[in-house]
């Protein structure tokens, strides 16, 4: 696996990252694992149209916390959304996505959760964040074990993963450690 070039998380939505979004929700290597409506490309396209550009950014917004995945010189190159869990106010769900395809098994996914946690429980001071997973999807699957996510049930459809605001503290120091200190 080659390292993944820096990237950052970017709440700014601009009327072209709706395109990315339609492109990729159009791709159904993208959204096969996913919860999404079959018809979520063409809200999307009726969001590009009828939503002036300035208020894009409070739309995506207004259910949760979304964040386009950015590269260094601002493509948008996936996108990770947040929503209350369970109507619990400190607990959030995560769903993430890599949109280009050639970017998967680079380890921006998991770098995108990463900048995702920090968000959500140093800014917002959430207690958990869980991730709804299909069992086959398995670089989801590894992605957030890699961040700390423990398994916690399968409910016929979906594997549950979460991570408290403990166990994020203590995969933080161990990561830090690690670079710190490389083998």
């Amino acid at each position: 696996m080659k390292k993944a070039a820096s990237i950052f998380l970017r709440a700014d939505i601009q009327q072209s990252d709706i395109n990315s979004l339609i492109k990729w929700m159009n791709n159904p290597r993208i959204t096969q694992y996913m919860n999404e409506d079959k018809h979520v490309s063409a809200s999307l396209w009726q969001l590009l149209y009828s939503v002036p550009a300035p208020m894009l950014s409070y739309h995506f917004n207004k259910d949760g916390k979304f964040f386009l995945i950015c590269m260094e010189n601002g493509q948008a190159i996936g996108f990770v959304k947040f929503s209350k869990y369970k109507g619990a106010c400190d607990s959030f769900e995560i769903v993430y996505a890599i949109g280009e395809e050639t970017l998967w098994g680079h380890g921006y996914g998991k770098n995108a959760i990463r900048l995702a946690l920090s968000e959500a429980f140093f800014k917002w001071r959430a207690t958990s964040v869980v991730a709804k997973i299909h069992p086959e999807n398995h670089r989801s699957i590894r992605s957030v074990r890699s961040c700390g996510f423990s398994h916690k049930g399968f409910d016929g459809k979906h594997d549950f993963y979460r991570l408290t605001f403990d166990e994020f503290l203590t995969v933080k120091k161990e990561t830090a450690a690690i670079e710190k200190y490389p083998q």
